[in-house]
């Protein structure tokens, strides 16, 4: 991610890379909440309902981030790429 972002928004950038993964850490709550998790009634075809609709978005994202991933390469210029000290 600090590639890509200007050299004075690299530690916002690293911080947006930390939030997100708290963010992702509720989702896996919610998704726990949603499936009957802690206390609640838990059935068979609930479950598989939700990891379905959960799969099917993930392979959506996924197909997105390839389709994507060559604009970002060329925009990090990886052939001129040196270290900063």
């Amino acid at each position: 991610m600090n590639r890509l972002a200007p050299s004075y928004l690299a530690s916002l950038i690293m911080g947006a890379w930390f939030y997100m993964t708290a963010v992702g850490n509720f989702v896996a709550g919610k998704i726990g909440e949603a499936t009957g998790g802690h206390g609640g009634e838990m059935s068979k075809d609930k479950l598989l309902e939700i990891y379905e609709m959960f799969g099917w978005i993930s392979i959506g994202a996924a197909v997105v981030v390839l389709l994507l991933s060559r604009i970002v390469k060329s925009w990090m210029h990886l052939d001129t790429l040196e270290d900063r000290k």
